[in-house]
Formats: C-alpha cells, structure tokens, sequence
C-alpha cells in the first residue's frame, strides 16, 4: 500500500525537476520508498542522473549505499540500482551505470534500454501466443483468464459425468 501511494504521489506530483524525478523514480523501486537516502546526485550532460542510493530491506536496516542510473525516455523514468552482491546481474548494472554516468557512455546505455524492452516485449508476445493456444485446444473463452497450473482438462459435460457414474456402479 506504501508503494501505491508512493507511486501515485510521483505521477501525480508532476515535479519539473529532472533530479528530483529521477530520485522518486529510484526510490519507487526500493522495498521501502520512504526510506531512500541520495548522497552525490548529479545529471551528466546528456541529462542522466547518477548518484548513490540506500534504502532499508524488510528487516528494518539500511542496506548501504549503491549506485544508480535513471534516464527519462519519452515522459518515463528508466532506473539501474547496481547490487554488486548479485554476480551476474550486479556487474551488468555496473557496466549500465559506468556507460551512461559516462557522458559518451548514455548513448550506448539508451541502445541497451531499448533493446531491453523489446526483448520484454517479445517475451510479452510469446506468452499471450501460448495463453491463446492453450485457450483454443482446451476450449476456453480467450477473455477468461486461465489457471494453467490447475486446469489442465476442460470441465466434464453432464453426459460425461453419466457415463462415468453408470461404469463405476456395481453391476446388480
């Protein structure tokens, strides 16, 4: 609920200030919102915003500081907190963060932003292709949501339950 109001505030807010856009947009993606400290914010000359961040976790603590990226791309805020601690994914968000806090590095950071979301777009795409193919082989509505993790089998017809009760009755 923090998290709705918090994300409501920001769009709603409708701040002009670039920084302060980028800080609530970093902030919205911490676990807890309210908690965010910014220490050596700056907006590189191709309008990135870098900084640092620390946030609480769900125990209560502050995690330390890390450092973060956020750039505007049409009216919306794209965000990159580096987690050194997450091997694979930290050292990519270290590469994102060095290329667009890098005044030559934006561009490059932009191209991998927008291959990003086409791969999450095609990713989208593949999942809605199998959600119909499903819908269509078990003869679901294709505007009913479906629970392919429970429902295997369409529902039996009442012929269908007759059949299997009149083959488990004892024969008289």
């Amino acid at each position: 609920m923090k998290r709705l109001a918090f994300f409501a505030a920001l769009v709603l807010g409708g701040c002009s200030n670039p920084t302060q856009n980028a800080q609530d947009a970093v902030a919205y993606n911490l676990l807890d919102p309210d908690s965010a400290k910014f220490r050596e914010v700056r907006t590189t000359d191709a309008g990135a915003v870098c900084g640092q961040v620390n946030g609480k976790n769900r125990m209560g603590a502050y995690v330390g500081y890390k450092d973060f990226v956020a750039v505007e791309i049409d009216g919306e805020w794209f965000t990159t907190i580096v987690d050194l601690n997450d091997d694979v994914m930290g050292a990519i968000y270290q590469q994102r963060y060095l290329e667009a806090c890098d005044p030559e590095g934006l561009e490059h950071f932009l191209k991998g932003e927008a291959v990003a979301r086409d791969v999450e777009r095609q990713v989208r795409e593949t999942a809605d292709a199998i959600e119909a193919e499903i819908n269509a082989e078990y003869g679901f509505p294709d505007d009913e949501p479906v629970d392919i993790m429970e429902t295997t089998e369409p529902e039996p017809t009442d012929e269908q339950i007759r059949q299997i009760e009149e083959a488990t009755l004892p024969d008289e």
